[in-house]
């Protein structure tokens, strides 16, 4: 795409990707030769949890990303990059990655981060040829604590008042081995354990009610 070739080598710092995605004059303002770069932005019509946490990394409001509103899941954001070479977006991990190869969704280039901010990539800026020298990449220490890279954690809800006792012993399971399965699929390692008291709260009291049942 015009915007890889432009900053595949450069990388986008977060004055760039607020222009991109967002609009933001006064970033563009820092970067006139972006303004003469054709792309087509492509965001989520619903509200949705990668959205939402990918405005909040940049200072905005899921309903500031500029572009075409895609409806559907995230997998639908991919399919329409793939069909204009003019196309950028936001993804998460999994999606951008084959699971088979490991390598980049092919057709899919990836517009890296100036972690840094110097308007330039090092070579230990440059990661995204797999998957998982990302991951390795991203959990070390000293890139998670610039928050340069958006590394959100990821969240389940359940309904207290309707959930069925499959359904708590499923989140569960999820909440002490799924980080396990997904790791290799580009979901982070927590830096620390990160345990939510109140869903283990509620567990132990469906626990008891079932008990008593």
């Amino acid at each position: 795409s015009p915007l890889a070739a432009a900053y595949g080598e450069k990388g986008l710092d977060a004055e760039l990707v607020k222009y991109i995605f967002f609009g933001d004059i006064f970033a563009g303002q820092e970067n006139p030769k972006l303004k003469a770069i054709p792309f087509m932005v492509y965001t989520r019509l619903q509200k949705a949890g990668v959205p939402r946490e990918f405005s909040r990394h940049y200072g905005y409001e899921q309903k500031d990303l500029q572009g075409i509103q895609i409806a559907g899941a995230d997998g639908h954001l991919l399919e329409a990059l793939l069909q204009d070479s003019t196309g950028v977006t936001y993804l998460p991990t999994p999606l951008v990655f084959s699971h088979e190869t490991r390598k980049p969704v092919e057709g899919l280039s990836i517009l890296p981060i100036d972690i840094d901010n110097n308007k330039k990539l090092s070579d230990d800026e440059k990661f995204y040829g797999d998957v998982d020298t990302l991951i390795r990449r991203l959990e070390r220490n000293d890139v998670r604590d610039t928050n340069a890279i958006l590394t959100p954690y990821f969240h389940l809800s359940v309904d207290k008042e309707n959930a069925s006792p499959e359904a708590i012993d499923f989140l569960t399971w999820v909440s002490h081995h799924g980080h396990l399965h997904l790791h290799a699929y580009g979901f982070l390692l927590a830096k620390e354990k990160v345990v939510n008291e109140a869903f283990h709260d509620f567990v132990g009291q469906e626990g008891q009610s079932s008990t008593r049942k």
